[in-house]
Formats: C-alpha cells, sequence, structure tokens
C-alpha cells in the first residue's frame, strides 16, 4: 500500500505547525512544498526550519551560500531545489552569470566558489557513486 504525503496549508497542517508555516509565509510570502509536506511532522519542519535558519546565519556569504545550495539540488537532481535557490539567489543580489556558471560550466567559477562547489559535492556524495573528485 502506497503512503501519500499531504501538501498541508495553514488551515489543515497539525497544530503543532501552524505557526511554522505562518513562519515561512513571514520568511518568504509563501509556504514552500517542502515545508507543507513536512508540517505532518511538526518536528522535523521544526528541525528544517532551525538547520535552514542555521546555514542562513553562517560565515558564508550571499554567492557561497547560493553555491552549496544549488550544488545539493544538482547533485541531487531535484530541479525545486535548483529553481527555488535560483530565485533566492537572484533575490539576494547573486549575478545571474554566476548562478549559469555553476549549473553549466562549473569549472569557469572563480577559484574560490570552484573550491566550494567540489567540497560541497564531496559531501553529498553517496557509496559508489562516481564523482571524478579526488577523495
Amino acid at each position: 500500500m502506497m503512503t501519500y504525503l499531504t501538501l498541508h496549508t495553514i488551515e489543515t497542517a497539525p497544530e503543532a505547525s501552524k505557526a511554522l508555516l505562518q513562519s515561512s509565509i513571514d520568511n518568504f510570502g509563501w509556504i514552500p512544498n517542502q515545508s507543507a509536506y513536512m508540517a505532518e511532522s511538526p518536528a522535523l519542519l521544526s528541525a528544517y526550519q532551525y538547520a535552514h535558519e542555521l546555514f542562513s546565519h553562517c560565515s558564508l556569504n550571499e554567492q557561497e551560500r547560493a553555491i552549496v545550495w544549488i550544488t545539493v539540488g544538482i547533485n541531487n537532481r531535484c530541479v525545486y531545489t535548483v529553481q527555488a535557490h535560483r530565485w533566492i539567489a537572484l533575490h539576494n543580489g547573486v549575478p545571474a552569470e554566476l548562478i549559469w556558471q555553476l549549473e553549466y560550466q562549473p569549472e569557469t567559477l572563480p577559484p574560490r566558489l570552484a573550491a566550494l562547489h567540489a567540497f560541497t559535492r564531496t559531501g553529498l556524495v553517496r557509496p559508489n557513486q562516481e564523482t571524478g573528485l579526488d577523495m
């Protein structure tokens, strides 16, 4: 039997998730789909939002955070992640050319960002996944 996840709204979410979903609206202007699905488990949604908040305030600048987020999306072949973080990056002042380089010609990134891209990919490698990177 297949279990389907519910794409929650504030009205349909468990009580403990409602304020968390409202914080998504307050921060982004909408509820991202992954948050709407995670709302089924208030603990999961809370942990996700906490991790996101910590990463958003780390020592990386906007360009560097975009490199990490979009690299993760590309590596996971998640169009949603790539598109969402492309939009966020553009709205936070990351140049469109830099995002294009990351997506289509990462070898042309400036050295510091290329190193961050490679480091991020290394951290995402799954068993038996070929990367071409020296580990």
